[in-house]
């Protein structure tokens, strides 16, 4: 089990908060050597309701977890990044720190880890070795108070195209390839592969999905790989030995040109016919989810797959404001 906080309805800028959330138990490993560790978050979501003369108990207000709808959403968190448990209105002269990250956990998993208790349960991503704000969570004590935002986001969706979105592409039965890169890029991608109606589409329709990471040590979620291949998840991973980072190997930094490391070059192949060898005879109506590249590269992919026959609006995005996803 990874940790736990709680948290109570508040508002405040730029996002809307609950507060205050509290680490129950350190954050759990989620790479193999330890850099990675995944964080559970328990919201405070208790169903309040109005009773009326003739109508009794009617919902006062949504829940969080209502909110919570699509794989590639994000939270905000605002906490104390220094050490100790110091309430965020009582920060240092220093201030709060306030980061966003993609939920690691789907929405299916959240309602159903969840039920019967007056709480969300989401798991969030931290990258230790970043030594940022963000990484400061992952060595906080138990007891530390942070602020949750409500969801924020439409998931995976295209920047194209307003009606363009993950559900849409379940809903016409089409092939879809996953690309993550990053701690936060890859834990968006494991919302998505563990969201049941992902996994149902998987059982009959093509899946393909590529994680980008530093080395197979570093790699987020190894231990889940093997679940998801027997989801019929059709599962690559592509490594940079000796990199820093898991965008790095999306191109080959030699010539200072966006242009596709080897590896993902190969393994996409060469026009239609390398995508059909991907996904079937149906790759050029496939969406493409991107997650935790960078513009540049994603656009040099874009151009790519655009070559194979893959129209723009296909490419899904996740939330970009979050943590590894810009």
């Amino acid at each position: 089990m990874a940790p736990l906080l709680t948290a109570t309805p508040s508002a405040c800028s730029p996002y809307p908060y609950t507060s205050p959330p509290l680490f129950d138990r350190v954050a759990r490993e989620a790479s193999l050597d330890g850099g990675l560790r995944l964080l559970r978050l328990s919201v405070e979501d208790r169903v309040q309701y109005l009773d009326g003369r003739k109508v009794r108990q009617v919902q006062r207000r949504p829940r969080w977890r209502d909110d919570f709808r699509f794989p590639g959403q994000s939270v905000a968190l605002r906490f104390c990044p220094g050490p100790g448990a110091a309430d965020v209105d009582g920060c240092a002269a220093d201030g709060s720190a306030t980061v966003r990250f993609a939920l690691a956990s789907s929405p299916t998993s959240a309602r159903n880890e969840s039920a019967g208790l007056d709480a969300t349960l989401v798991e969030l991503l931290l990258d230790t070795r970043a030594r940022d704000s963000a990484a400061s969570l992952a060595a906080q004590e138990p007891g530390t108070p942070l602020e949750v935002s409500q969801v924020l986001g439409r998931g995976f969706s295209s920047v194209l195209s307003l009606g363009a979105d993950l559900a849409t592409a379940l809903e016409e039965q089409r092939p879809l390839l996953l690309l993550g890169a990053s701690p936060g890029g890859v834990a968006a991608l494991r919302s998505a592969l563990s969201w049941t109606p992902l996994l149902a589409h998987a059982a009959q329709h093509p899946v393909v999905a590529v994680v980008l990471a530093p080395s197979p040590t570093a790699a987020p979620f190894v231990v889940e790989w093997e679940e998801w291949r027997q989801a019929g998840v059709k599962l690559h991973s592509v490594f940079e030995a000796g990199g820093e980072g898991g965008a790095r190997a999306v191109l080959s930094p030699s010539d200072g040109q966006a242009r596709l490391a080897p590896e993902l070059g190969a393994l996409l192949g060469s026009g239609p016919a390398g995508l059909r060898a991907l996904l079937g005879p149906r790759a050029r109506e496939a969406c493409v989810l991107l997650s935790g590249i960078p513009p540049e590269q994603g656009a040099e992919l874009a151009k790519r797959l655009a070559e194979a026959g893959v129209h723009g609006r296909s490419i899904l995005v996740a939330d970009a404001g979050a943590v590894g996803l810009d």
